[in-house]
């Protein structure tokens, strides 16, 4: 049962607040005091504060601006030293303890409260936090999400998201339900309240993951330096009210980015200790908050640089309502301040009107969001004026904070901008739109046609432009410029002959669009109207007329960063099939223009526009060969790393760098199989680890008699071994014979989702026409010339490429074999025959379903390729010859020859994808593919000598007396004529020898003509351009090619749908390793201006070179220390040296003086029996 939970005088809150959580839905709140260790609940009270009853029946989302609203509390309960770790919907809390810091963030979750009932929920966890640490937590559609970091001395760490949600509704018990695995290179992760995983990985790569289907969504580019040990690093996202803007703070930078194309508008390092950041979103506008320990900061999302700031006791003083009294505890959420006044938690929505003017008049803040308005706003404006005739007064002022816009007789439009140390409008410019007919190129009919510009509605959008709707489309107006002018900065065209029909549709369009963007302007209409669409305005007091789509598509292309950002892809597209090269260019430039910090990354996801444009680009391989050398080097860090690679496998250059974040979901019963499958293989590791010690024993027994003085018993000299020389010594002696040191600096390919699939497609139709991606569509040579392209190939390859291949080869293999059994083994029986024969023929029909598919995919691409005509018949004459054969139980031997000659040719064939062999065989192909039109030449031309050579030498009569002739002469027939040639060219003329030469003047001439045009000068002819082929062609880059094309064919027609979308094997961003010694060679070539390679020479960003030089200074350093204690080895060597001679000399001295007194003994003994007898 449940545990009641103790409630505490639940008529009076307590005081001090230290924390609030939300529910999601805003309707209930919990507080919590350090002080009183106790947490209260609130329930929203619908009744504004000193407002009458109808306004009360308002729901939160729905209640007047300005207004304040209290929370009604609910109940107090004492936590002791816990604290509320998140709040759901249905008022469960979950409770536990908390450290977050910047060198520790770890939770605890202790209890889940149910605080509609009074009670504590029953948790049953298989958590161990020792080894798991929970890092995250959040309530979602009434389940509670933690996200954990485990521990394991084998694998490392790993991450988990684990669900927790009612096991028994009624017994109250509370268990893991599911489980997100999330890989091992995560540094971190967050839950919106949206239901979107954010993932952060080791290359400051941020990816977006549907939470209910694990689906990939979108990916975010951090430019960040982690540090080694990334397990206390700090960072936070939030998404704007609208999920339009997404804004990231980690330790030191805040990025502000686009949701629905990923690309960051801003990036802002601050040098303070920020304390919370949240979005204001209020009248349609938003901003960025930061708060720190005693001010506030409020910045423009899309330019962070601009800011205003004061202290954070203003902030609610200037918003609150005047008559309200909050105490300490104040918090801004949104467009809503949460306060305690009377000891109560209140609530106020803050208005526009209110926010403008504290902007205004407190901040001195002159300036507005430059952002376009959100497709909501537009398609609200368009429903409102759907009855196109059905007009409204419109010859009215539309009044804003800074702005405000005059309209005269429905087409002249004044506009003012105020002056706030006048507190007066000062004029700013004026423009009339046409008013009578004109003509314009209807690019819908492909027509000139006729206009009566008639406006039929303007509205003042929330930063202050002025949208107007005419007869003839949707305009935007805007002052927001360098020019401080009014300029047209969008603009929605429909057909004015049908206009309610037209509207009709383009709501349907945008409606059914699910990005928050406006879609992009039709660039077709607007540069084919260029000078057709004019308005006067007046200069100095004149008028003067402007073309304002040419003014549009200037700003879109010069001036506008923002709106290039968001529109560049269809502007550039548009360009290309128009052959605009030198806007083309202008684009190019202002994206890639070398800037003063040349920061590539800031820059990547930009790159997506030349990526989605890469086919048309190709139709400019200059635009292409510099953008590749430009973009050659995008690094995301500002330092080299170092690893370790076996030399007997070849360096990890231009290899993958980090595993591609996949989570998946882990089931119970999954869960269940590895703990088995780890049992299952940890048990023969122990026998062995038993038998080695055994062993081990045996040995060591007669030695421990030889040396016991140094052990006690056997058993710790086995012990001593095990430890310190098959543990210890062993694996180090083994990394330091077989592994070497590499160091590298990261890369990233410069085109973002070039491999990579959308995310939504119908299954079975795509399942019959895949949809292919840039790389798969087409491959583009120049690309593999450069180590872009090798990168791209490798990681593709390793990632699952060898792998289909091989089971593509087993496949064929198979196949093969079983026809080749039959084919040359005779002793084979009657039903082992037939069951190879059988299997032939369905394997042989997987394998045409294959080519059938390229074929509907395709049909001229898959025609037109020579290579598809041999594959299609390595399958279909073995399995044609075996249907045969089964039927008759003979079949003929030419068939059964050809499909052999197939078969095998077709095998080899598997080798180009190969390194071994792999150059060899794609320089083949390319010799056969540049010389075709050759062989075809020199065809004609035998043919020639063969028709010639027949008719000059077949026989004058089929008489049967001339039989023995007509098997020998080879001129009987054309084909054998042919025939005959083709010897005569490889040197047999074997085919003349039947006729004489010297009567014959015509047969002369022939075979002179024939023996020096063909054998010698064509033959000699081909050769050389042969060598000059092989000579001038890169063989990397052939192989390259040839692999980039299997791996498309994989792709598209031995892959499943949903295998396409999967990250780990097509991400957006390809992070790749580069070695530093390739790179230091490279920078020493061009700086020597001596770059000699195929590509064309690469650009060097300012930060590389101070790596460079950095490594340069560390390589010196490195090896001044290396002769230091080589220097050092050899003095300490030579003071060995010296003192073992010198332990040598005083031992010989020793043994001299030694030896000298026995000589000395000897001697004075010897005299002294010689004394004794002389004596006697």
């Amino acid at each position: 049962m449940a545990e009641i939970i103790i409630e505490i005088n639940p008529t009076k809150p307590h005081n001090g607040i230290a924390e609030l959580l939300l529910s999601p839905n805003g309707e209930y709140a919990v507080t919590w005091s350090r002080d009183g260790n106790s947490i209260c609940g609130w329930q929203i009270n619908n009744q504004p504060i000193k407002q009458s009853v109808e306004q009360s029946t308002r729901k939160l989302g729905e209640q007047s601006e300005n207004k304040s609203y209290q929370f009604e509390l609910k109940c107090l309960i004492k936590v002791e030293d816990k604290c509320p770790l998140a709040v759901s919907n249905n008022k469960y809390v979950a409770i536990g303890t908390k450290t977050w810091d910047r060198h520790n963030r770890d939770i605890r979750l202790n209890d889940i409260l149910d605080l509609a009932n009074k009670e504590k929920i029953i948790l049953k966890l298989d958590l161990n936090y020792f080894i798991e640490h929970i890092r995250f937590i959040r309530f979602y559609n009434g389940d509670l999400y933690i996200y954990t970091c485990k521990y394991d001395d084998k694998f490392g760490y790993n991450y988990f998201i684990h669900k927790i949600s009612p096991k028994n509704l009624y017994k109250k018990i509370w268990t893991i339900s599911n489980s997100i695995s999330c890989g091992k290179d995560v540094v971190d992760c967050y839950l919106s309240e949206e239901g979107k995983i954010m993932f952060l990985d080791r290359c400051g790569s941020l990816t977006q993951w549907n939470l209910n289907t694990l689906l990939f969504e979108k990916q975010y580019q951090l430019y960040l330096n982690l540090p080694a040990d990334s397990t206390y690093f700090t960072w936070h996202c939030i998404f704007s009210k609208n999920s339009t803007l997404l804004a990231v703070n980690t330790n030191e930078f805040i990025y502000t980015y686009l949701t629905d194309n990923s690309i960051l508008l801003s990036k802002w390092k601050f040098n303070y200790i920020l304390l919370h950041l949240e979005f204001i979103s209020i009248g349609g506008e938003e901003r960025l908050l930061l708060i720190f320990n005693d001010f506030f900061e409020i910045r423009n999302p899309y330019d962070l640089q601009y800011v205003i700031y004061d202290k954070i006791s203003v902030l609610f003083d200037e918003l609150l309502n005047k008559d309200m009294k909050p105490e300490e505890f104040k918090k801004l959420i949104y467009d809503k301040i949460y306060y305690v006044s009377d000891e109560n938690l209140c609530v106020q929505k803050v208005s526009k009107e209110q926010w403008d003017k504290y902007l205004q008049e407190a901040l001195k803040d002159n300036s507005k969001i430059s952002g376009l308005p959100v497709k909501s706003v537009i398609v609200e404006i368009l429903q409102k004026y759907k009855d196109i005739h059905k007009s409204e007064i419109i010859n009215q002022p539309y009044n804003g904070s800074l702005v405000k816009w005059e309209i005269i007789n429905s087409n002249v439009v004044n506009v003012f901008k105020k002056n706030f140390e006048s507190n007066e409008w000062e004029f700013i410019d004026y423009i009339e739109l046409p008013s009578s007919y004109f003509d314009y190129y209807d690019t819908e009919n492909r027509k000139w046609a006729f206009s009566n510009p008639i406006c039929s509605g303007y509205k003042l959008l929330h930063n202050e432009d002025l949208a107007m709707i005419t007869t003839y489309g949707l305009f935007i107006w805007s002052i927001w410029n360098k020019f401080q002018k009014i300029r047209l900065r969008y603009y929605i065209y429909w057909n004015n002959s049908l206009p309610e029909y037209t509207l009709t549709k383009i709501l349907e369009n945008l409606q059914k669009n699910e990005s928050n963007l406006l879609p992009a302007p039709d660039f077709d209409f607007i540069a084919k109207n260029c000078e057709m669409f004019r308005l006067r305005t007046k200069e100095r007091e004149l008028f003067k007329e402007r073309t304002y789509f040419k003014e549009l598509l200037e700003d879109y292309i010069e001036n506008e960063d923002l709106l290039t950002k968001l529109y560049g892809q269809e502007l550039l597209n548009f360009y290309l099939k128009t052959k605009k090269y030198e806007i083309v260019e202008k684009l190019y430039n202002k994206f890639f223009y070398k800037t003063e910090n040349h920061n590539f990354l800031e820059k990547i996801r930009s790159l997506e526009i030349f990526t989605l444009s890469f086919i048309e680009l190709t139709q400019y391989p200059q635009i292409l060969r510099e953008f590749l050398s430009y973009t050659s080097f995008i690094h995301p860090t500002f330092i080299f790393e170092n690893t370790e690679f076996n030399k007997f496998f070849s360096e990890p250059h231009l290899q993958n760098h980090i595993k591609y974040l996949q989570p998946f979901f882990i089931s119970n019963i999954s869960e269940a199989f590895f703990r088995f499958f780890n049992i299952l293989t940890l048990i023969p590791r122990l026998f062995i680890l038993l038998v080695v010690c055994i062993v081990l024993f045996i040995f060591c027994l007669p030695y421990y008699f030889l040396i016991s003085n140094k052990f006690s018993s056997p058993f710790e000299l086995t012990g001593y071994i095990i430890e310190k020389i098959i543990l210890e010594k062993i694996p180090k002696f083994i990394k330091k014979s077989t592994y070497k040191e590499f160091k590298y600096i990261v890369l990233i390919f410069p085109l973002p989702k070039f491999s990579s699939y959308e995310s939504k497609y119908n299954y079975w139709k795509e399942l019959i026409f895949p949809i292919p991606s840039i790389f798969s569509k087409h491959q583009f040579p120049e690309l593999y010339k450069s180590w872009h392209g090798e990168a791209l190939i490798n990681f593709k390859w390793n990632a699952y490429g060898k792998y289909y291949f091989f089971a593509i080869f087993i496949f064929y293999f198979i196949f093969m074999l079983c026809f080749l059994v039959v084919a040359t083994i005779n002793e084979l029986s009657n039903n082992t025959q037939n069951l190879l024969l059988i299997i032939t023929i369905i394997l042989g029909s997987l394998h045409l379903t294959f080519e059938i598919r390229q074929c509907i995919n395709s049909p001229l691409s898959w025609i037109t390729d020579i290579w598809n005509y041999f594959d299609i018949g390595a399958i279909l004459f073995p399995v044609l010859t075996s249907i045969d054969w089964l039927q008759s139980s003979t079949t003929p031997i030419w068939a059964i020859t050809i499909s052999i000659l197939l078969l095998e040719l077709k095998f080899v064939t598997f080798f180009r994808a190969i390194e071994f062999g792999g150059a060899h065989w794609a320089m083949i192909i390319g010799v056969i593919q540049n010389s075709l039109s050759f062989f075809v030449i020199i065809g004609f031309i035998m043919f020639a000598f063969a028709h010639s050579l027949y008719v000059l030498l077949r026989p004058m009569s089929n008489d049967l007396n001339n039989l023995e002739e007509l098997n020998t002469n080879m001129f009987t027939n054309l084909y054998t004529a042919y025939l005959a040639v083709y010897m005569m060219l490889t040197g047999d003329s074997s085919s003349l020898s039947d006729w004489s030469s010297t009567g014959n003047l015509i047969l002369i001439v022939l075979i002179v003509l024939f023996s020096f045009f063909t054998t010698i000068y064509l033959m000699n002819l081909f050769i050389g351009l042969l060598s000059n082929f092989i000579s001038e062609s890169n063989k990397k880059e052939l192989f390259l090619l040839q692999r980039a094309k299997i791996l498309s064919e994989i792709e598209l027609f031995y892959m499943l749908p949903y295998q396409r979308r999967k990250n780990e094997w097509f991400p957006e961003l390809i992070f790749y390793r580069f070695s530093l010694d390739k790179l230091y060679d490279i920078v020493t070539k061009i700086q020597d201006n001596k770059w000699d390679d195929t590509i064309d020479k690469p650009y060097l960003p300012n930060l590389l070179l101070k790596i460079i030089s950095k490594y340069k200074v560390e390589d010196k350093d490195v090896l001044l220390q290396k002769v230091e204690e080589i220097k050092i080895k050899i003095h300490e060597s030579t003071n060995d040296e010296n003192k073992l001679i010198e332990e040598k000399l005083n031992k010989l001295e020793d043994k001299l003086i030694q030896k000298l007194e026995d000589n000395k003994k000897m001697i004075i003994q010897e005299l002294k029996n010689f004394l004794l007898k002389e004596e006697g």
